[in-house]
């Protein structure tokens, strides 16, 4: 494939009758094809196309009749006779390059691209086709390499297809098809990154596990089996027994759930999930919050570093909700902790991001910090920037979060190391857009929309949320449920931001949330 080497020389004509002479055609002839071309450019009906098939049996010698055919049988939506009459021209004039160039287009369209090949040559090069032809017209150069191009996007060779897209610059840079062509391979590429980041992503992801137990630990207060059967909803009573629990048992036991939600997950996974016995894991971390039990950040960081599925099991949208919270909590006096968890490899990236939240939150909450909290970022970007993607630690999707959450504290000193990580393409830009994008958004950013919530303002949120997905009967059953009382709201069509709150009314940013 020809991936170097921009095309053989040859000359090119831009005389109008250089196809006429090159198959002999007559003045008559001449006269004849420039009526036809102008009435193949407009409407198509049975008439015409008996016509030109009147005309191609009078006129064999001139495959551009049939090509005619070709493009009216195509305009009329008769795609198996245009492409029949397309194989009739290949056989009688193997060399016609338009001929070629519909066939080869054909098999683009219908995402067959290796068959196109047979049509474009091997190389991709009009001089190489057609090796003992010196001179073509303008015409054919530009329709042949405008279809390289489309053959290139169509493989998914980025790569080929801007080589190819090179030389059709070079042969016309005022073509008004240049652009078509460059918004394409701009889609491919953001295309194939996107894909670059899911593969990476996909091999990223630290799996539990994979144990029989099924019988529960042994606490040292029975209170705490109350967790396994416990919602949000009614829950203060239980929650205010075991925060009066001693502490430092309390906290072990806590502690103990947590490696239990580990230990037993394939248990849990056979059972019917439910809010009530499923939230244990959710119960105790925030438990620990409350308690403000600082040594337990190690067991709550070994908890998340488990992999997507394991994490969406027991926490959910809590996930990108509230459990920053108890990170920061308790780390925030231990932000190298924090620092060495992003570091680490096949995390998931939404929980590496709430613990990226949880740093930047020591520096709002605790301004004298804001230098130490810069170098905690400044030593992250660094590693990622020295780190390379068999490291298994280069994340796309949490290097945009973590970049977004640099850029909501205003560290100005470290833009130019995200810079380095989008030269690097380590960001993923469908979240952050280019740098560009990226200084843009912080110009008019507001900072952080998080903020810190006691443990009854948690489960009263909680709580709402577990009613709304909750068994709908009540409602259907309610007095006020009157559709004359139902006022519809018009849609608007003001386009949310990245950095924008969530129009859902999550408190989130709407790239942390629905976007």
């Amino acid at each position: 494939m020809n991936n170097g080497k921009i095309y053989t020389e040859f000359k090119i004509s831009f005389e109008n009758d250089f196809i006429n002479r090159f198959y002999n055609v007559t003045p008559a002839q001449t006269k004849m094809l420039k009526k036809m071309t102008l009435r193949v450019h407009g409407k198509i009906d049975k008439i015409f196309i008996r016509k030109l098939e009147k005309l191609a049996k009078e006129n064999p010698n001139l495959p551009q009749i049939k090509n005619f055919i070709t493009v009216a049988y195509y305009k009329v939506g008769n795609t198996a006779k245009s492409l029949e009459v397309n194989t009739q021209i290949l056989h009688d004039f193997p060399d016609y390059l338009h001929a070629r160039l519909n066939a080869a287009n054909h098999h683009i369209h219908k995402d067959e691209p290796d068959h196109a090949l047979a049509y474009l040559g091997e190389n991709l090069d009009l001089g190489a086709l057609f090796p003992n032809r010196a001179e073509f017209h303008f015409s054919e150069v530009q329709s042949y390499y405008y279809t390289t191009v489309i053959y290139a996007i169509a493989k998914r060779d980025l790569s080929l297809a801007e080589n190819r897209f090179e030389v059709y610059i070079s042969i016309d840079e005022d073509n008004p098809r240049i652009d078509e062509l460059a918004e394409r391979i701009a889609d491919l590429k953001f295309d194939l990154t996107i894909d670059k980041h899911n593969e990476i992503s996909e091999r990223i992801g630290n799996e539990p596990p994979v144990t029989d137990r099924i019988i529960p630990p042994v606490f040292n207060h029975q209170e705490i089996h109350q967790l396994y059967q416990l919602g949000f909803k009614d829950s203060e009573a239980v929650l205010d027994q075991i925060l009066a629990l001693p502490r430092a048992t309390v906290i072990q036991d806590l502690e103990m759930v947590l490696q239990d939600g580990i230990e037993r997950y394939p248990h849990f996974l056979e059972e019917d999930w439910s809010v009530f016995t499923h939230s244990f894991a959710l119960h105790a971390m925030f438990l620990l919050m409350d308690l403000k039990a600082t040594a337990s950040l190690k067991p709550v960081l070994n908890f998340l570093h488990y992999d997507e599925e394991f994490l969406e099991f027991y926490i959910g949208d809590f996930l990108t909700d509230d459990i920053w919270q108890c990170v920061y909590v308790l780390g925030k006096d231990q932000p190298k902790l924090l620092k060495e968890f992003l570091m680490q490899t096949g995390n998931y990236c939404f929980a590496k991001s709430l613990v990226s939240q949880a740093i930047l939150q020591i520096s709002i909450q605790e301004p004298l910090r804001t230098a130490e909290i810069e170098k905690v970022f400044l030593e992250l970007l660094s590693f990622f920037i020295s780190a390379n993607e068999d490291d298994n630690v280069i994340d796309p999707t949490f290097i945009a979060l973590m970049i977004g959450d640099i850029g909501d504290g205003k560290f100005v000193n470290l833009y130019s190391l995200i810079e380095k990580l989008y030269k690097l393409d380590f960001v993923d830009f469908s979240l952050e857009g280019d740098y560009d994008n990226f200084i843009k958004n912080i110009e008019v950013s507001t900072g952080s929309s998080y903020f810190l919530q006691t443990l009854t303002e948690i489960y009263l949120s909680a709580n709402f949320c577990e009613e709304a997905d909750s068994d709908d009967s009540d409602y259907l059953s309610s007095p006020f449920n009157d559709s004359k009382v139902i006022q519809m709201i018009p849609a608007t069509t003001v386009k949310v931001q990245r950095n924008d709150p969530c129009p859902c009314g999550s408190g989130k940013k709407y790239k942390k949330c629905c976007g």
